[in-house]
């Protein structure tokens, strides 16, 4: 009921003032579907559509935001053009990628290679949680994870849910006009295994990263995007059993303010207003006072009335 309210505000919202944006979600990558994260973009004031992948592939012109939810596979070649000039064009994109049994395998070079315009990567491997203070299951894949300082206001939750992470790392890249930073990190005792069993050592792991350029040295269009390491933030499964309410869902609807620069008080405002106060004034119900009501309400103004009603009768009858 709650995003209902919150779908109709923000709708009247967008006809009212002319704001709106447009969402595009890339499918055909084995990816789920992405109902609840579309529910949630339209109580924004978004509306969204699928775009496939192709070998022949052209972002769409009135695409606001670019969303890959969940792939399972990489996405191809051709594509790696065409969304690295939306990129350069001012583009926006929220990617979130986890590890799972069908793509553990995948290193996802292509998708890769569009990160590195953020100086983003994510890695080919999963995150085990061994902090007994952030686990949520005793075997590390399920985990809490906390918020940077620079993005604690995006969810009012204290910890966020993490499961089947992939580490999302920075590269370098000496391109100054771009910057990136971490944004949701692990404990400091985490490792990470690959489908090989190889481990890297225990450290930091980042599982979601804000890359932005300040400026492209030409005009005002600054692309940006969020990457995350799993799908606790945006699948089906993940919204469908913890509500639109959930900390993580307040999470990543702040990470697509940001891309969009959308406000957080986008919607209507209704103000209060105050009604008559019907209510007895203790003060001035004395017993006396009580009486006297009483007394012309139950004896008074009936018998009036029947005063009346017997001249009228008489009244009539002479007529």
């Amino acid at each position: 009921m709650a995003l209902i309210e919150i779908t109709f505000d923000n709708a009247f919202y967008s006809l009212t003032s002319g704001v709106s944006a447009k969402a595009y979600f890339v499918s055909g990558l084995k990816n789920g579907s992405s109902v609840q994260l579309k529910s949630i973009l339209t109580s924004m004031g978004f509306t969204s559509d699928d775009v496939t992948s192709a070998e022949v592939f052209t972002v769409p012109d009135d695409c606001d935001l670019l969303i890959i939810n969940g792939p399972e596979t990489d996405i191809p070649e051709d594509m790696v053009s065409p969304i690295r000039q939306y990129i350069l064009n001012g583009g926006k994109i929220l990617v979130a990628v986890d590890f799972t049994e069908a793509n553990q395998s995948e290193s996802f070079i292509n998708l890769n290679k569009i990160l590195s315009e953020f100086n983003i990567n994510v890695d080919d491997y999963l995150i085990i949680e061994n902090d007994v203070n952030h686990q949520l299951t005793a075997n590390g894949m399920y985990s809490l994870l906390d918020k940077v300082t620079d993005y604690a206001s995006f969810s009012s939750a204290n910890q966020l849910r993490s499961s089947f992470a992939r580490p999302v790392r920075s590269i370098n890249n000496p391109t100054n006009y771009i910057e990136n930073k971490a944004v949701l990190t692990t404990s400091s005792t985490a490792t990470a295994i690959n489908a090989d069993s190889s481990y890297n050592n225990a450290t930091t792991y980042n599982v979601c990263m804000h890359g932005y350029y300040t400026s492209d040295g030409t005009d005002a269009k600054t692309p940006a995007a969020f990457v995350f390491g799993t799908t606790s933030f945006t699948s089906d499964d993940y919204i469908s059993n913890y509500g639109f309410n959930d900390g993580n869902v307040e999470f990543v609807r702040s990470c697509i303010r940001t891309l969009v620069g959308m406000s957080a008080d986008n919607g209507i405002t209704v103000q209060s207003k105050p009604i008559d106060d019907f209510s007895i004034d203790a003060t001035k119900a004395t017993s006396t006072n009580v009486t006297v009501m009483i007394i012309i309400f139950m004896i008074v103004i009936p018998l009036g009335l029947v005063a009346t009603a017997t001249i009228v009768y008489h009244r009539r009858k002479n007529l």
